[in-house]
């Protein structure tokens, strides 16, 4: 839950001045985009990726691409981390989150000396952010900073984030029955990709349907529309054909211009001006209008998921402002107003202490150049391990057990892994082939 404090070079005097940081209100100016923001071209480029994956020179193609834009990009370097022993609190409480902080703090060395200088920085869940954001704001006169935990700063999970993002997603194309009838709408291609899971998705669809589901669903839109610019027979004949970087870049920007940059706006203010035009829609356009929507948030959520894996920090925090509103739309309330926070308090503290924020928001556990993750993601496959696998069975699977165990988690899994390697075990089961989906891709793109 908690990552060690990130030293900076320049020390800010934090006694008793946390008010020196204090977040302007946020206004309706701050859900503008921003002037340099990385969105527009993030969604080129992820449309150009999910092009090419399906172009019969796709290796070829892959390596002339380049890394998503971004204005910050982190180093492909191994972040080396280490699991602390788990102590028996209630995190729903104020007091159990001080007492986890404290002593996840006397466990990796951090005394009031180190906090003078230094910022620590907490990664969670909703439920974190609002027990931290009641430590620092509601609270008795404490007499020193170490006690009144100046030092902490809240970064919100972008695991759990996106997580919200791709349930924001199935809220608003598919939750609602009206569009469930539609048999061109976006519930029949995802009840066609998962035909037994139709009862999951109509009551409350898991990340992982969710996650495949949105990237097939919209390669396919990506797919069709790519058929129409270029006048094809099908969509089935892009993967006979071989392009040029060049031509895949064209091809990117006309889907863009003509599907994508004229889907209806987000803006509140002409709600009357939507409502008196689709008075005047067929059921025929009203339909296009839907999938267009669908994919200009679709392409929200790729370029979020594929700027996390990658890296790329700036691209992160532009597209974070795009999933307020549609958070705020879809009564996810509550990550929409500490989104908002976080964002205009990033923006607002001294540049280095913001960057050192930026720069420890991701890691990466393996050191590939899309191994990134959220440190609330490895907190969770910690949990699985710890919860699940090195958990004991029988009447071995006791809390006392499992907190024995929470300290050596990496050691075991390391234990195993050597063991895999000198047996030369192959069918280890850590990763699963991705399924050929390029059948069902295809005909989805036909009853677009």
């Amino acid at each position: 839950m908690a990552r060690p404090g990130t030293s900076i070079d320049k020390p800010y005097p934090i006694q008793r001045q946390r008010n020196q940081f204090v977040t302007p209100k946020p206004t309706i100016d701050s859900l503008n985009p921003r002037p340099q923001s990385q969105v527009v071209p993030a969604m080129l480029w992820s449309i150009k990726k999910l092009l090419i994956s399906m172009c019969q020179n796709a290796k070829e193609l892959d390596k002339k691409l380049g890394d998503i834009p971004s204005k910050l990009q982190l180093p492909a370097v191994r972040t080396p981390y280490r699991p602390v022993v788990a102590i028996n609190e209630k995190c729903s409480t104020t007091d159990g989150n001080i007492s986890v902080l404290r002593n996840w703090m006397e466990q990796t060395g951090i005394d009031q000396e180190v906090t003078k200088n230094t910022i620590t920085l907490v990664h969670g869940d909703l439920g974190v952010l609002e027990r931290v954001r009641a430590i620092l704001k509601t609270r008795a006169r404490e007499r020193t900073d170490w006690e009144s935990f100046e030092y902490i700063e809240a970064a919100p999970g972008l695991f759990h984030t996106l997580m919200a993002a791709a349930n924001a997603v199935w809220r608003t194309y598919l939750e609602p029955k009206s569009l469930q009838k539609d048999l061109h709408g976006v519930y029949q291609h995802f009840a066609h990709l998962y035909p037994k899971d139709h009862a999951k998705l109509k009551s409350n669809a898991p990340f992982r349907m969710l996650h495949d589901g949105l990237q097939h669903t919209l390669l396919a839109h990506l797919l069709e529309y790519a058929r129409e610019i270029l006048n094809l027979l099908s969509a089935n004949e892009l993967e006979e054909r071989t392009f040029k970087i060049e031509e895949i870049d064209l091809l990117a920007k006309a889907i863009y211009n003509e599907y994508i940059a004229h889907a209806p706006a987000l803006s509140a203010d002409a709600s009357f001006l939507v409502e008196t035009e689709e008075a005047k829609l067929s059921n025929e356009e009203k339909a296009k209008q839907n999938s267009r929507l669908f994919v200009r948030d679709a392409l929200l959520y790729q370029v979020l998921a594929v700027s996390m894996k990658h890296g790329a920090v700036g691209t992160v925090e532009d597209v974070l402002w795009y999933w307020i509103p549609i958070f705020k739309a879809t009564r996810k309330h509550k990550y929409a107003a500490y989104l908002l926070d976080f964002l205009t308090r990033l923006s607002s503290l001294p540049p280095e202490l913001a960057r050192a924020i930026r720069l420890n928001w991701l890691l990466n556990p393996t050191g590939r150049h899309d191994g990134f993750r959220a440190v609330d993601w490895v907190i969770e496959l910690n949990n699985l391990y710890l919860k699940a696998v090195y958990s004991g069975s029988g009447p071995n699977k006791t809390i006392e057990h499992i907190l024995s165990q929470s300290g050596i988690i990496e050691l075991l899994r390391s234990c195993h892994e050597n063991i895999e390697d000198n047996f030369e075990i192959r069918s280890r089961t850590i990763r699963h082939a991705p399924a050929d989906m390029a059948a069902d891709i295809a005909f989805l793109a036909q009853r677009i």
